[in-house]
């Protein structure tokens, strides 16, 4: 029906409400056009001379819409997202150059996903963002997961903490300061054991009951109180047997089977006896994750992390609607988000918690189809580069509700062309096409 405004001839046009949602939502005119008073008059007055005047300006917004090769079906006015930060720009009708739209960093709570093939504009976005946050929101915490040195230059000391992930070591039953331990441990039973220990979380509480009560015996003799840590609990394991040919020897061996492998590839990240606050009491913090092969490691430092941010979060005062407090930015997501029958879930509940608590987490992936769906599900912001798979193209569509015209745009973006969605939001929940600013 918009596609034929300028091509009416004598036939009536559109009821003023309609021809008025089409301006703003088609062409992207602000609320403050002078169009718009016409429009009104018109459907007052019913003046023919008047009625011509909007179908020579709908020819000629018509015009320049056709000479944009890359638009999406909607354009957002230049005054709908006036609020944030300046990440994006759209094409702007009838003159065709990009003006800057705004985005609200609370909306990070949401969490979001960056998707795309290599090359696409995917870092380029992301890097965009950490500086714009680091320089009009410093207040803001952020954590960079980054496995190919992509932000090496943009999370820079002194602003940046750069560790390596062999070198954290951190330890998991360490709770946050005046978290209360009982309630952590068992909260850390729920991350150890997902997936292969699920079976194994009695025999673990038990053993790790057990190190905990050693340690306090220790620290009643006048030594300082350790925690237990991950190499502990895989020696207790090693070294206390259960009764031969009965279940708990099953899932004590089977859980001592997967902490070794842990251990083994990683022994440095699990043999420790102090916990994640020492780190994660900088502002901004980027990890080196690149050398780390073995996917369980990453999964069980990203797990535990958010777990530990998360409860540190819940013991100080928040806001509802929840501002943006930190920002968990997780490059290759699809290797650890990838659809399984079990896991998936801790990190869709971890994910709904958080945004009750300001904690916004950005995934960046080259593939859309390889994360779960839960995942995407509880994703508030999309950003969708260009797409060549037909698998990637299916879920973009799906996620970001794309008409075939729109998807068929999908496998054309140039460089620095994304499609954006900001599912919920109040005044422009719909896909747009929109430009990200290049780097100096």
């Amino acid at each position: 029906m918009g596609g034929r405004l300028d091509r009416l001839g004598d036939r009536p046009l559109p009821d003023p409400g309609t021809l008025v949602r089409k301006l703003r939502e088609e062409y992207g005119l602000p609320d403050s056009d002078e169009l718009f008073r016409r429009v009104k008059t018109w459907a007052v007055t019913g003046n023919p001379q008047l009625e011509q005047y909007i179908r020579r300006c709908l020819a000629s917004l018509r015009k320049h819409r056709d000479e944009l090769r890359f638009v999406g079906d909607k354009v957002p006015p230049r005054d709908i997202l006036a609020r944030g930060i300046p990440l994006l720009a759209v094409p702007s009708l009838p003159n065709r150059t990009l003006s800057l739209v705004m985005f609200d960093p609370d909306r990070l709570t949401l969490h979001t996903i960056v998707v795309g093939l290599p090359g696409t504009g995917k870092t380029t976005l992301v890097r965009g963002l950490l500086r714009l946050l680091s320089k009009l929101c410093p207040w803001v915490r952020i954590i960079v997961f980054d496995p190919n040195r992509s932000y090496l230059d943009v999370c820079t000391w002194p602003d940046w903490l750069a560790a390596r992930l062999l070198d954290l070591c951190l330890n998991p039953f360490a709770p946050p300061d005046r978290y209360a331990l009982d309630a952590w441990l068992s909260e850390t039973l729920d991350v150890l054991c997902l997936d292969e220990l699920k079976h194994s979380r009695y025999l673990l509480q038990c053993r790790i009951d057990w190190l905990f009560a050693l340690a306090r015996s220790r620290e009643a003799r006048g030594e300082p109180f350790c925690y237990p840590s991950l190499v502990d609990l895989r020696n207790n394991l090693a070294a206390k047997r259960e009764r031969p040919g009965s279940v708990m020897e099953r899932y004590r061996e089977a859980a001592l089977n997967v902490i070794e492998g842990r251990v083994r590839t990683c022994a440095t990240l699990y043999d420790c006896a102090r916990g994640m606050e020492p780190f994660l009491s900088n502002t901004r913090a980027r990890i080196a994750t690149e050398g780390i092969g073995n996917v369980a490691n990453m999964e069980f430092l990203f797990s535990h992390l958010i777990h530990f941010v998360a409860a540190r979060r819940s013991l100080e005062p928040l806001e509802m609607p929840p501002s943006l407090h930190t920002l968990i930015v997780l490059e290759e997501a699809q290797m650890l988000l990838q659809p399984r029958a079990e896991g998936i879930s801790f990190y869709q509940n971890m994910m709904l918690r958080m945004r009750a608590l300001g904690v916004g987490i950005l995934f960046v992936s080259q593939d859309l189809s390889r994360i779960d769906p839960l995942i995407v599900a509880a994703c508030g912001n999309i950003f969708a580069f260009a797409q060549s798979s037909r698998g990637n193209k299916r879920a973009v569509q799906a996620t970001l509700d794309l008409s075939p015209r729109e998807t068929g745009l999908l496998g054309e973006l140039p460089p620095g062309v994304v499609f954006a969605r900001m599912a919920g939001h109040r005044e422009w929940p719909y896909p747009f096409v929109a430009h990200v600013p290049m780097e100096d």
